[in-house]
Formats: C-alpha cells, sequence, structure tokens
C-alpha cells in the first residue's frame, strides 16, 4: 500500500467505503502503510500498536472492520468509556451509515441494541469492555461469530480496576483457540515503554511508533515566567511570560492564557479536580474579557436548572466553558462540538482528565497545572508517565492545527526537576499484568475463570481447568518471561475454589466436578465482585418478602464496594447529623429497617461511610421520583448549603444502574415466590436511574430513550399526559406545550408513543437470546 487511497482497491474493501475516505482524509499516513505492509493487517494477522496521539491507530481497526465486513464477518471495538463509545457510534453511523454498514453500540444503557448484537444483526459492534466481556464469556456464540476484535487503549490491562477485567476477556479469547475460535485482534495503545511480552502473549505483530504526524514540543513553565522546552530532543529556555513570581495555578494561568488566546490559540487547561477545573473556568472568563459564545448558550440543554449548568453558561458569557464528569453528556457534547468549529468562539476549556482520552479537538496549546490524581483528606497519587504523555499529546491534532505545545506549570525548583525528569524526558513505563499487583481480588477473578472453563465444556470443570485458564493469563506469560514460579498454582487456586465453595458460588456434583451455582452464574457474569455479592446476598436475605421494594433495592445496592468507589459530597465533621437527616429519609421512602442499618457496617476506615450511603440513597431516590433539580440539590444539601450536587447524583444514579440488575437477580433467586414483582421492578428501576423519571414514563422513554429532555419528561409527567394511551388522546396545543413549542417534537412524540403501545412491557430475556448459535 502507498499513501494513496485507491492502492486498497482490490483487497478486500468496499469501493463506496474507499471513496469516502478519499472524500474525508487526504491519504493513508506512515504508520498505517507500515501496519498494513508490515504487520499483516489486511490479511488477518493480530496487530498490537503503540503509537502517540492523532497518529491515526483508530483508522487501522476500521480497515480491519471494514474489510471483514466486505467478506461477511462482523467486527466489535471495545472502549473503555461509555462516552468513548458513543463517541465512535455517532462517528461511524454518520460515516458509514448510508453505505449500508450497520452499526451497533453496546453500554448497559437504555440506547442499547443488544439483541442485534446478540443475534449478529450488525457489521461494526461498539462496546465498552464490561458488556462485551460479560456477553461474551456468558455465550460461547459471541466469540465464534466475530471476524475481527479491536480493543482500543489496551494499555488499560495495567489499571488495577479495569485491567483484570479486560486481561480475563483477553484470556478467554485466547482460550478459544484450540475450538477453532480465533478472530484477528487489533489492540491499540497510546505510548508504553517494553511491551513486556505483550505482543508474544497475543501472538500479534508488533508496531512501536514514536513519530507524531504533528510536532509536539514539551516544557516546564517557571515561576518567574521562564519555559524551559524540549523541541526536536533538543532543550531551550525562553522568557515566555513578564519576570514575575508565580506561587499558585491562578497567577500562571490568567496571564499564561491570556497570552497564548491573544495568539490566536485555542488552549485546554488541564486540572485534577472538578472544582479545579470549574474554578478556573469562572476566573479565566472574567479575566480575559473574551467575546461570549452565544451559540454554545442557546444549544445547551434547556430545563431542570442546575447551579452547574448556570455556572457553565455564565462561564461561556467570557468565551470559556469547563468540561468535567458532573456535566450532562448534552452539555459536554455542546461544549466539543463548538470547539471543534472553525473560529469557533469558545477560546478556552479547563478540564479533569475528562478530555484526555479519544476526542479529537483543535488544540494548539494544553496547559497542565497538576500532575496527581487527588484521594481525598489531602492524599494523591502521581500521574504515570504514560497517563502525562496521553494528555500532552491532545496538543496539536492532525488536520486541526500545525503543531502543538504541552506546557506544564512548575512550582519551584524542587517541583521543576522531578516534572522534567519524570514527565518531559521520562520514558512511559512498561507494561505490568494488574494481576501481579498485590491488591488483587483473587476471589473474583477465580470465579469468573470458572465461568471461562465452563463456557468451553458446557458442564462441570475440574481445578485443572481453572488453573490452565489461569496459566494462559498474561500475568503468568510475564512471570514465565521472567523465569518466576507460576502466579496461580493449584494449592492457592484450590483454596479460593475451596472459599467459594462455602459462599454457595460454585458446587461440586456427585462426579467430583466444579459447577456454578444460579448465585455463582449470576456475580460471575455481571460487574459485582464477590466481597459485594455476599454483602447483597447477606442484606436479601435478612428481609422478608413484602419489604423487596424499590427503595429498599436502591439502598441494599450502596452496600457495593463498586457504588462505594463513587465520590458523594458529605461534611465530614457533620457525618453523624447528616446520617440522622438521610437515614430517616430511607425509612420514609419504604426502605427496609434490616437494610438501612446494613449501611453502617462497614469494615472501611472511613467514619462517614454510612452517612454518605444513606445520602446516596435517597439522592437516586429523589432522582428516579424526577425530583427538579432545583429541588434535589437543596434537599441533599442541607447540611452544606450553597454547595450544588447534580454531577455527583447522576454519577452514583449510572453506577447504582450498573448494579441494579444483578441485585434484582440476586433477590429472585432468594425470594422466589415474589419472583413477578422483582421481574416488574427490574423492568422500570434501570431506566428511572438513567434518566432520572418516575414509574409512569419508563414506558415512553424505553422508545424515545434520550430523544426526549429529563425536562420534556417531567413537563409530560405533571401533565398527565406521559403514558402512550393519554399522548395519543391529547391534543396537539397541550402537547406542544409540555414540549416547548416545537411541532417537530410532537409528531415524534405520537410516534414514540404509537411504538409504545406494541413493546412489550417485559425486558428482553437475554438469556433466551444467548442460546441459539449464530452463523
Amino acid at each position: 500500500m502507498t499513501a494513496a487511497i485507491d492502492s486498497l482497491k482490490g483487497h478486500g474493501i468496499a469501493d463506496e467505503v474507499l471513496d469516502r475516505w478519499a472524500e474525508t482524509f487526504p491519504g493513508l499516513n506512515e504508520l498505517q502503510q507500515s501496519v498494513i505492509n508490515n504487520a499483516g493487517l489486511l490479511v488477518g494477522k493480530n496487530v498490537l500498536v503503540s503509537a502517540p496521539t492523532s497518529s491515526g491507530k483508530t483508522m487501522l481497526g476500521e480497515l480491519a472492520a471494514l474489510g471483514a465486513s466486505r467478506r461477511g464477518g462482523r467486527s466489535v471495538f471495545l472502549l473503555p468509556t461509555r462516552a468513548l463509545v458513543n463517541e465512535q457510534f455517532d462517528r461511524f453511523t454518520k460515516t458509514y451509515g448510508d453505505l449500508g454498514i450497520r452499526v451497533v453500540r453496546a453500554t448497559g444503557e437504555i440506547s442499547d441494541q443488544l439483541p442485534e448484537f446478540v443475534l449478529g444483526q450488525f457489521d461494526i459492534a461498539i462496546l465498552t469492555y464490561e458488556k462485551f466481556t460479560g456477553l461474551a464469556l456468558s455465550s460461547s456464540h459471541i466469540l465464534r461469530m466475530l471476524s475481527v476484535i479491536v480493543v482500543d487503549e489496551v494499555q488499560t490491562l495495567v489499571d488495577t480496576g479495569r485491567g483484570p477485567l479486560l486481561e480475563l476477556l483477553l484470556t478467554a479469547i485466547k482460550s478459544r483457540r484450540d475450538d477453532g475460535i480465533a478472530p484477528q485482534l487489533v489492540c491499540l495503545s497510546a505510548v508504553l515503554g517494553d511491551f513486556g511480552g505483550l505482543d508474544s502473549w497475543l501472538e500479534a505483530q508488533p508496531v512501536r511508533w514514536t513519530k507524531r504526524p504533528v510536532a509536539l514540543v514539551e516544557g516546564i513553565l517557571r515561576p518567574n515566567g521562564v519555559f524551559r522546552a524540549l523541541e526536536d530532543g533538543e532543550e531551550r529556555v525562553e522568557q515566555f511570560l513578564p519576570l514575575r513570581y508565580a506561587g499558585r495555578a491562578r497567577d500562571f494561568l490568567v496571564p499564561l492564557v491570556r497570552k497564548l488566546v491573544g495568539d490566536g490559540q485555542q488552549v485546554i487547561v488541564f486540572r485534577s479536580s472538578k472544582g479545579a477545573a470549574r474554578g478556573s473556568a469562572r476566573y479565566l472568563s472574567e479575566a480575559l474579557g473574551l467575546p461570549a459564545a452565544p451559540e454554545a448558550i442557546e444549544a445547551l440543554p434547556a430545563g431542570d436548572p442546575t447551579v452547574l449548568s448556570q455556572e457553565l453558561r455564565q462561564c461561556l458569557q467570557g468565551g470559556v466553558a469547563f468540561h468535567i464528569a458532573d456535566l450532562q453528556r448534552d452539555e459536554k457534547r455542546v461544549i466539543e462540538e463548538v470547539f471543534r468549529r472553525p473560529d469557533s468562539p469558545i477560546r478556552v476549556i479547563a478540564s479533569t482528565t475528562t478530555l484526555a482520552q479519544g476526542l479529537n479537538l483543535p488544540v494548539e496549546t494544553v496547559v497542565i497545572a497538576e500532575l496527581d490524581h487527588p484521594l481525598g483528606l489531602r492524599r494523591s497519587v502521581p500521574y504515570t508517565t504514560a497517563e502525562y504523555k496521553n494528555i500532552a499529546g491532545r496538543a496539536g491534532r492532525l488536520g486541526l492545527t500545525e503543531a502543538g505545545t504541552a506546557i506544564v506549570l512548575a512550582y519551584g525548583a524542587a517541583d521543576e526537576h522531578d516534572k522534567w525528569n519524570r514527565y518531559v524526558t521520562g520514558t512511559p513505563e512498561d507494561i505490568t499484568s494488574s494481576l501481579l499487583h498485590p491488591d488483587l481480588d483473587i476471589d473474583t477473578l477465580v470465579l469468573r475463570v470458572v465461568l471461562v472453563a465452563s463456557s468451553r465444556t458446557g458442564s462441570g470443570i475440574t481445578i485443572h481447568d481453572v488453573v490452565s485458564v489461569l496459566a494462559n493469563s498474561f500475568a503468568s506469560h510475564q512471570r514465565r518471561l521472567a523465569g518466576a514460579d507460576e502466579l496461580f498454582d493449584p494449592s492457592t487456586v484450590l483454596g479460593v475454589l475451596d472459599e467459594l465453595r462455602n459462599q454457595a458460588f460454585v458446587a461440586e456434583t456427585e462426579q467430583g466436578a466444579l459447577v456454578l451455582t444460579p448465585l455463582g452464574t449470576l456475580v460471575s457474569r455481571s460487574a459485582l465482585s464477590v466481597r459485594s455479592a455476599l454483602s447483597v446476598t447477606r442484606a436479601l436475605r435478612s428481609l422478608t418478602q413484602d419489604q423487596l421494594n424499590r427503595a429498599t433495592l436502591i439502598t441494599v445496592a450502596q452496600l457495593t464496594a463498586e457504588v462505594d468507589q463513587v465520590l458523594f459530597p458529605v461534611h465530614h465533621r457533620g457525618h453523624r447529623a447528616e446520617l440522622g437527616t438521610f437515614g430517616p429519609a430511607l425509612h420514609r421512602q419504604g426502605a427496609a429497617p434490616a437494610a438501612v442499618r446494613q449501611l453502617s457496617v462497614t469494615r472501611l476506615p472511613e467514619p462517614s461511610l454510612p452517612a454518605r450511603r444513606a445520602k446516596k440513597a435517597v439522592a437516586c431516590l429523589l432522582w428516579m421520583q424526577g425530583t427538579p433539580a432545583a429541588q434535589l440539590e437543596p434537599a441533599l444539601m442541607k447540611h452544606m448549603p450553597g454547595k450544588d450536587v447534580i454531577g455527583p447524583v447522576r454519577a452514583v444514579a449510572a453506577r447504582v444502574r450498573d448494579v441494579i440488575d444483578t441485585v434484582i437477580s440476586i433477590g429472585r433467586e432468594i425470594h422466589p415466590d415474589v419472583d413477578a414483582v422483582l421481574v416488574r421492578l427490574g423492568e422500570l428501576i434501570p431506566t428511572q436511574l438513567e434518566l432520572g423519571i418516575p414509574a409512569d414514563a419508563v414506558p415512553l422513554a424505553r422508545v424515545a430513550g434520550a430523544g426526549l429532555t429529563r425536562q420534556v419528561y417531567l413537563d409530560l409527567a405533571d401533565s398527565g399526559c406521559v403514558t402512550p394511551e393519554a399522548i395519543l388522546a391529547a391534543d396537539d396545543e397541550d402537547l406542544r406545550e409540555c414540549v416547548g413549542g416545537h411541532p417537530l417534537t410532537v409528531a415524534s412524540l405520537r410516534e414514540w408513543a404509537r411504538r409504545a403501545e406494541v413493546v412489550t412491557t417485559e425486558a428482553p430475556n437475554l438469556d433466551d437470546l444467548l442460546l441459539p448459535p449464530v452463523d
């Protein structure tokens, strides 16, 4: 292949796709040509590519996937976050949808196209790691029907949180090769140190690419305004700002960003916390005196106003935005889209690491104010060098800017020395399996390995089968390369299996084979750890059948480690008063007293945890009832007046959404006599958590989804016109008032109502869909 798109003709990619590519970008770059010509991308070889941001890695996955599609094959793209899945889905749909390429997605949200995915009715599917792993480990036909698996951000393997699940997925894929199931693996990574044997473990052709298509200058800005830079391997020093002393981030940022914007640049300022990003946006908006960004303000979602949304609008009046996890998805989308426009009125974005992955923005300079992850209580952990390089690489995007600059703020000589040597001139860390971490949750790992081993045999397994899967892991491969003993010896695994038997996750047949119990099957397929599942099981067993209501289930979900990980504001010194407020509030909502008492049963050394759990549960219930943000925020922040909380509410509701299906399924296992009640709650609660709407709105929402804003759902509910029957019976004027006077939305609303009438009120039974093999 050459740089010319036409050189791909005759190599398995449809002509109409090649024509589309020729319209949208100039040609294949050096990296793409190398991976095609030297690594066998288009002849089905596994490839492992490490390259800087903006080097065209995603295109490699598209090449393999669209080549497979032409041959009748199916491909999946796996990404670490829902935001990245939704971004790629929108881009792929826009690029390929009208060419007959069927694109679907699945992230665990209402917009999922799970039936189409499970039945193989797609050419390209885009999923989060977690969603795909749960599906792939549940049924062997998922892997059997795939030709290509693209794993983006594969460096996630080193992450102690998400790495073990991703490694287990890749181990399961490797374990199926003996069964003739061998999809092509296209693994894409940011710049790494040594591969650590990842290429040989994946049996992949390694491609390490360090050349950026757009030049990047990296450097340190000293407190006296001197910029110490590294450009093309050469160090230089210049007086970048007038001589002055800067002692805090604000002292740097105001004059620095004023200079950069004055030079016509668009800038992203990276801060380590949400509060710092918001604060930077506020004072930059006030200090810089930039023109407003009215098109961004007008495009932001209307209705259900929050302190956060009002603050964003105020910052945009000065041409500055902030981009943090607490914003709504549509708010972040508007900021990104307007920032991309030529001559965009948004000149500066203050952001946390929400903009550090994937998104392609026209940024000339990134300013990095801190290089650590705050953990609360004045604790933090430094960024890895690889994380820094990824953030710095946001500057200078191919086709959008001619060059890029990354400026790191240094707050003194010692700070400069550390940041220069560790980050600017540092080398990204070698990749190391997260299964080698001393805090590995081995119980959960072994339980999921039992599922992997069982999916191969379709029946009982032996300890040898479990050890065999673990021996096939990347961690074991790295140990062997280092000449060390096996990581997972049979005696260790046997001890874990004995404990899982005691906990009723695994059972032994009369013939001595190991099988998953119904509870073990539920948990091994889920996002819950064994410890979390035990907490949920213990709580649900303490309840009577008549206590299994919405409030109780939401309360029980707070007992999981997964929900505990979601930060939520609580008054540390006044946490007893907070518990005294929100514990009784749960009782008034109908939560079972035994479940509420369980919130205080914890071995974690955090005195405020019971109050935080109770407050999260109340937040979820208020959100699900459709409480407007203007009422919700002061109700939750009674002990912290003036603070906003809508972002954390959405975050905890989303995490509870991730675990509630499993909580309800465990409840069905323990209390089968109220199965019908729990099935009905399982149909309602996830949608209520995702959209923040009352139960009456769920039938409409299961069809319309995010096509309607939360405010419209609430207005429809307040007017008594939220059920499909009521919408179809209402006159146009009443509906128009609910949807903001837009006739087009009224027409869509009636169509959704008609569709909602014929959609069954029962959620699709995924287990039934997973049974039949797909050719």
